[in-house]
């Protein structure tokens, strides 16, 4: 396990093999997260399954070529995520600046796919999240800080999520246009725009459940915080799809994974199965290895 959250060097060989993964015949060959140390792990799209040893010896492995990114162009290239954000809560400047869904959906989905994550935080995607009408850290003043630090939060009981986040025809948009480009978004700026959805109360049952497809291949390659993040999106969006649950309970329940999780991390994925096991219980999560780990937290 790694000692200090992952090295420069680890989370450049990590970057590098999301960028360019081989393929072993009909396994694609990746890395895990630097938080739990690099290795090299395999994913088989026919069978489904995940390993951690060589499945095969072949010299002829071969790189799995990546979709290029995205082009842009015009005035959806030249505006700033500041901007961005500021346009899009005004309907009427939209309108005048002729800046369709379309559009602004593609300037979002390029973000995503031009930016290597290395943990999932809010405080690296309000850079790139123009769709997230959250101010940037360093533009708070002390009396907004105050009053955001109040019981409530961004997402008390009180608080109306849908005015933190663009309208809904938006997000319809991105989940179009994203769920043909899964292939270049890192698997933790995936998770990060499915938190978007989740938060802001969009309904989009189809795209989630093309992007669990996607990501039951990637699981070691999330952080911890992305990890347990995307089960509980699943569970807040009333999605049960069974095999990412019982993936993901495979991969939380390896030994080096229960050791790197922080307490919000239990918490999020105690929240997602105690929804997802009363649908079905052939869905197997062993509780029972969190304990000690809760009570040394």
């Amino acid at each position: 396990m790694s000692k200090d959250g992952g090295t420069e060097e680890e989370f450049e060989e990590y970057w590098k093999w999301f960028q360019a993964p081989q393929c072993l015949g009909p396994w694609v060959e990746r890395r895990t997260h630097p938080q739990v140390s690099v290795l090299p792990y395999w994913y088989n799209a026919e069978t489904q399954e995940t390993v951690f040893e060589a499945p095969v010896k072949d010299k002829g492995a071969k790189v799995l070529p990546l979709p290029e990114p995205l082009e842009l162009e015009g005035l959806i290239a030249e505006l700033s995520v500041k901007e961005l954000r500021a346009k899009l809560q005004d309907p009427d400047e939209l309108s005048r600046l002729k800046l369709t869904d379309a559009m602004l959906a593609r300037r979002a989905v390029w973000e995503y796919e031009t930016f290597i994550p290395r943990v999932l935080s809010w405080h690296d995607y309000q850079y790139n999240t123009f769709w997230f009408f959250i101010e940037e850290r360093e533009s708070k003043s002390k009396g907004r800080r105050e009053k955001r630090d109040d019981k409530r939060g961004y997402f008390g009981p009180q608080s109306d999520n849908q005015k933190l986040f663009a309208h809904d025809s938006f997000f319809m948009e991105v989940a179009a246009l994203a769920s043909q480009r899964f292939q270049k978004i890192h698997p933790i700026n995936l998770v990060y725009m499915l938190w978007t959805f989740t938060r802001a109360g969009v309904q989009a049952t189809d795209f989630f459940n093309l992007a669990a497809e996607h990501v039951c291949g990637l699981l070691p390659s999330l952080d911890r915080c992305g990890l347990c993040t995307l089960v509980w999106c699943y569970s807040r969006q009333r999605i049960r799809h069974t095999r990412l649950f019982e993936q993901a309970a495979q991969e939380l329940q390896r030994t080096i994974r229960v050791r790197s999780l922080a307490p919000r991390n239990f918490q999020n994925t105690m929240i997602a199965y105690r929804w997802s096991l009363g649908g079905f219980k052939y869905c197997l999560f062993d509780f029972n290895m969190f304990c000690p780990h809760i009570l040394r937290e």
